[in-house]
C-alpha cells in the first residue's frame, strides 16, 4: 500500500513554536528578550505609534490581549476591554517590526505583523477567531494573512485527500494510486504558490512566514537566501534571524561541503561512469549497481525518516511503474540505520523493485560516502551504458527526463 506523506499540514506555525508554551493561560505576563551588540541595528529602525482596531462576535469573554512574538514564552503586552457590541483597540508605541498575536492564548491567536506607524482593523467571530479573522489596513499584516489562507486552503485539500485515503479498501490500489497523484499535485501546487509570495513580497518582513514551509533548504536555497536577507534586514536579533540563520548556515555548509568533495574526488559527476556499489539487500543477499547495467538507473539515496523522501516515493513508484517495462529501473540506498524501520517504510510506500540495498550504517552509510551525500532525498540518473546524466531529479523534472529518454 502506498501513502502520501505530505509535511503541509502536520507543521505548527514556527512563531507559536518559538514563542508561546501550549500551557500558557491569557494574561500572564512575561519578559522581554536581552540584546546583544547587534542592537544598534534595531534602534535604527523606525519608531511611531501603532493603532489596532478590532470587531469579534459572540464572544462570551470582556478582554482579549495583545501577544508580542519572538520572545520565549510569548509576552503579554496589553489588553482590551471588548464592549458590547464586540469591540475593542490597542494602541502602542513600537519600533521597527515584529509578529503580534490578538486573542485569549498566545497559541492561539490572531496573526500580525506590526511596523512602526501602522493601522489595521481586525475582525472576526469568537468560534473561529485565530482560523476565520480578516486584517485590513496598512503595513505587512494583510500580506501574512494573505499567505496564512493561502496555506489553510492547501492543509484543507490534503485533510480531504487523507481522510478519502483512510476509507479506501487496501486491496483497491487504483484508487489509492489516484488519490496519491492527487496528493503530489497539490503538493506541487502550494510550492509555486509559496515560491510566487516569496517573489512578490521580496526584501519586506513577512517573507519570515514563509520558513515554516521550506521543507529542502538544499533544494530551496535560493527561497531560504531571500527570506535570510530580509529576515535579518527588518527583524535583526532576534528570535526569528537567529531560526533562519541556523538553516541558512547548515544548507550553505552542506553545499559547500557537497562541492568540495565532488571537486576532490571528481569520480561522482555528470558525464562520468558511476562508481559501482555492491551492499546488502534486505534478505541479505548483496546487489550490485553495475548488475543492472543494460537498463537506465535511478540511483535513489533516502531512508524511512527522510520526510521530503517520503513524500517523493509515489512519484517514483508511478514512474516506475510506468517505465518498467521499457528498460527503467531503480536502485534505492537507505541510510537507514534501524532494518524493521526501513523494510517497514519500504512496504508501506509500496516501492516494489527489487533493488533496495542499505549496509544500515545511517549518516556514516559507506555508498552515501562513495556518492558525497550529505542530504537525503539525492538521486543520480544513470544510462544503459553506465554514465551518470542527471542528478536530483524530482518530481516532474523526473518524469520529463524519463520521456525524453525512454519516451
Amino acid at each position: 500500500m502506498k501513502y502520501f506523506k505530505f509535511i503541509l499540514p502536520i507543521l505548527a506555525i514556527s512563531l507559536w513554536s518559538c514563542g508561546a508554551s501550549s500551557t500558557e493561560e491569557a494574561g500572564e505576563q512575561k519578559h522581554s528578550m536581552d540584546t546583544d551588540s547587534t542592537e544598534v541595528i534595531i534602534n535604527s529602525l523606525e519608531s511611531g505609534s501603532v493603532n489596532i482596531t478590532g470587531s469579534i462576535e459572540g464572544s462570551p469573554i470582556q478582554k482579549i490581549y495583545l501577544y508580542k512574538y519572538g520572545v520565549n514564552p510569548a509576552q503579554t503586552i496589553d489588553s482590551s476591554e471588548i464592549d458590547a457590541n464586540g469591540n475593542f483597540s490597542f494602541n502602542l508605541n513600537h519600533q521597527g517590526f515584529n509578529f503580534f498575536g490578538i486573542g485569549f492564548q498566545s497559541n492561539n491567536a490572531a496573526l500580525v505583523l506590526l511596523g512602526a506607524n501602522d493601522e489595521i482593523m481586525i475582525n472576526g467571530s469568537f468560534n473561529n477567531w485565530a482560523r476565520d479573522y480578516q486584517v485590513s489596513g496598512t503595513g505587512h499584516s494583510t500580506a501574512i494573512r494573505s499567505y496564512l489562507l493561502m496555506r489553510q486552503n492547501f492543509t484543507d485539500k490534503i485533510t480531504v485527500l487523507k481522510s478519502e485515503l483512510a476509507a479506501i479498501p487496501k486491496s483497491d490500489k487504483a484508487k489509492q494510486d489516484a488519490i496519491n497523484e492527487k496528493g503530489m499535485a497539490i503538493q506541487e501546487e502550494f510550492v509555486a504558490a509559496r515560491n510566487a509570495f516569496v517573489k512578490e513580497n521580496d526584501d519586506t518582513p513577512a517573507l519570515y512566514i514563509v520558513l515554516q514551509d521550506i521543507y529542502d533548504p538544499i533544494s530551496d536555497i535560493e527561497q531560504l537566501k531571500a527570506i535570510g536577507k530580509a529576515t535579518n534586514k527588518y527583524l535583526p536579533n532576534s528570535m526569528f534571524s537567529e531560526q533562519v540563520n541556523a538553516v541558512l548556515s547548515q544548507a550553505e555548509q552542506q553545499i559547500a561541503y557537497t562541492e568540495q568533495m565532488n571537486s576532490a574526488q571528481g569520480a561522482v559527476g555528470i558525464g562520468k561512469p558511476a562508481p559501482d556499489l555492491n551492499f546488502a539487500t534486505p534478505e541479505g543477499k548483496m546487489l550490485s549497481l553495475s548488475s543492472l547495467k543494460g537498463k537506465v538507473i535511478l540511483l535513489d539515496f533516502w531512508a524511512s525518516w527522510c520526510k521530503p523522501c517520503r513524500m517523493e516515493n509515489p512519484n517514483v513508484v508511478k514512474l516506475y511503474n510506468e517505465y518498467k517495462d521499457k528498460g527503467f529501473t531503480v536502485y534505492s540506498v537507505s541510510l537507514d540505520n534501524n532494518k524493521a524501520q526501513w523494510i517497514n517504510a519500504i512496504q508501506a510506500d509500496g516501492l516494489i523493485w527489487p533493488n533496495h540495498v542499505s549496509d544500515l550504517g545511517g549518516w556514516n552509510s559507506v555508498p552515501a560516502a562513495i556518492y558525497s551525500v550529505n542530504s537525503i532525498p539525492q538521486t543520480y540518473l544513470i544510462d544503459a551504458d553506465g554514465t551518470i546524466i542527471a542528478k536530483d531529479l524530482r518530481g516532474q523534472d523526473l518524469a520529463n527526463k524519463l520521456k525524453e529518454i525512454l519516451g
